[in-house]
């Protein structure tokens, strides 16, 4: 779990800082590449790096709430079999 949140921070931090990634590329392309890809908009930066980074955290916020979901379900089964054990019913409350 903490690895994920880790992840999760990591990927998200990119792609809020996509647009100065982008700008420190456009001033030093020269060093990395033969090509100036790196535009005034960052549509390199946003297609090439945030694209993919936000279907990966897309999938992993969908994971997420499908391990919490699962979870709240086995915690409430759990509390009722815990009721029924004990003989308890609302009518009782």
């Amino acid at each position: 779990w903490n690895v994920q949140v880790f992840l999760f921070s990591l990927t998200s931090a990119l792609v809020y800082f996509a647009e100065n990634l982008n700008n420190f590329g456009r001033s030093h392309w020269r060093q990395f590449s033969t090509q100036d890809y790196f535009d005034r908009r960052g549509f390199f930066a946003s297609s090439v790096l945030s694209g993919p980074l936000i279907f990966i955290l897309f999938v992993q916020l969908i994971t997420a709430l499908r391990t919490a979901a699962k979870m709240m379900v086995l915690v409430k089964r759990a509390e009722l079999k815990r009721k029924k054990g004990r003989g308890e019913n609302k009518k009782d409350k």
